[in-house]
């Protein structure tokens, strides 16, 4: 399952960054297993997408934010900077 292949790659996993539109299962899904799953729910998720108008798919609350591509790596870092700051 997702849920288990993630905790077992990465069980300390802060921060992920998914496309909306991927081949098996679409972004908004899995947002939405990921926030449903109490081991996953406090990983944050910058959704990238190249349709603004995709975002419709996603609840704006469960994701840090959007990033509209072509993704500008300065951007991409400067957000993992920022989600990955000690708290």
């Amino acid at each position: 399952s997702l849920r288990s292949a993630l905790l077992r790659e990465r069980p300390d996993i802060r921060l992920m960054f998914t496309d909306l539109h991927m081949a098996g299962i679409q972004g908004g899904e899995l947002i939405r297993r990921m926030k449903s799953d109490p081991k996953l729910n406090g990983v944050a998720v910058v959704v990238m997408t190249a349709s603004g108008a995709a975002m419709g798919e996603v609840d704006p609350a469960s994701v840090v934010t959007c990033l509209l591509k072509p993704i500008s790596p300065t951007a991409a870092v400067s957000i993992a900077q920022r989600v990955m700051a000690p708290r």
